[in-house]
């Protein structure tokens, strides 16, 4: 089942402000409309859309990512369970040895690493 193209959700008159996201994406976050006259709160057509339940993902594939089931991994004994279907996400909390140790057993099974960011002082093993 394929995910269904969603529109981006920015807040309203994000571009014509520089706080609100005008030169950077990372501040384009959605706020609800709060106006009395505002035309996106009265869902005037032509106007932006807001978010709503209708745009929720099937519940098949709600929360894949990539196409595929993320299960988040802190322990090798939680990982002895992910299956190959199934993508790895490795906790923050980790520290390098164990990281290491859960990487390298990922690896031997084949699975897919979902977040391979690297902590200071680590080499890339993906």
């Amino acid at each position: 089942m394929e995910k269904r193209k969603k529109p981006d959700f920015f807040r309203r008159e994000w571009h014509r402000y520089l706080r609100l996201g005008r030169k950077s994406k990372k501040k384009r976050v959605w706020r609800d409309s709060k106006g009395r006259h505002s035309k996106v709160r009265l869902k005037i057509k032509g106007k932006p859309l807001r978010p709503s339940v209708g745009f929720q993902e099937n519940k098949e594939i709600r929360g894949f990512i990539d196409g595929i089931k993320p299960v988040f991994v802190e322990t090798l004994e939680q990982l002895s369970k992910v299956e190959k279907n199934e993508g790895v996400i490795i906790s923050g909390k980790l520290g390098k040895r164990k990281r290491m140790q859960i990487l390298e057993e990922a690896n031997k099974k084949g699975l897919k690493i979902l977040n391979k960011y690297k902590k200071e002082g680590e080499k890339n093993e993906n």
